[in-house]
């Protein structure tokens, strides 16, 4: 266990010391993480910024499966970069929720939209069996405009 704890140190340190890509040191640090991680069948994905980082899923829903993918202060644009690492599992399901730091980031809301559209779009062509929900898209309605009801 001690070496397994060691590997994953080491392999997150040495992110640190590589050029840091347009994202940022954490995002890359989570995002070599997540290439380590073990996969599991039939995962539960939780994919999205420091709202779904900052949750154990697995703990909070009793679900091994369960598989956070979450990195604080990420982008739709940072989700499609590194969006093979979920599709590549096939997983039975992806809970999608992404967009609030692009509106921050003074990123357009239609952008937003097309990104999170490519975003599924994507997850249904490279792992078509996999259901996806996407969270909270009421703040890109009301910075679009549109009225929800």
């Amino acid at each position: 266990m001690r070496f397994l704890i060691s590997i994953v140190f080491l392999s997150i340190s040495l992110c640190s010391f590589s050029q840091p890509s347009k994202f940022g040191t954490y995002y890359d640090q989570r995002k070599s993480l997540f290439e380590i991680l073990p996969d599991t069948k039939n995962e539960i994905t939780f994919l999205g910024n420091s709202i779904t980082d900052g949750s154990e899923w697995s703990e909070l829903l009793a679900n091994p499966r369960a598989k956070n993918r979450g990195i604080s202060g990420d982008t739709s644009e940072g989700v499609l970069f590194r969006l093979y690492q979920v599709t590549r599992v096939q997983p039975a399901k992806v809970f999608l929720l992404i967009g609030i730091n692009d509106l921050y980031g003074n990123i357009s809301p239609d952008t937003v939209y097309v990104n999170i559209c490519k975003i599924v779009s994507t997850i249904h062509t490279k792992s078509p069996k996999t259901k996806v929900y996407v969270q909270s898209m009421g703040y890109i309605c009301w910075a679009k405009g549109t009225r929800l009801g």
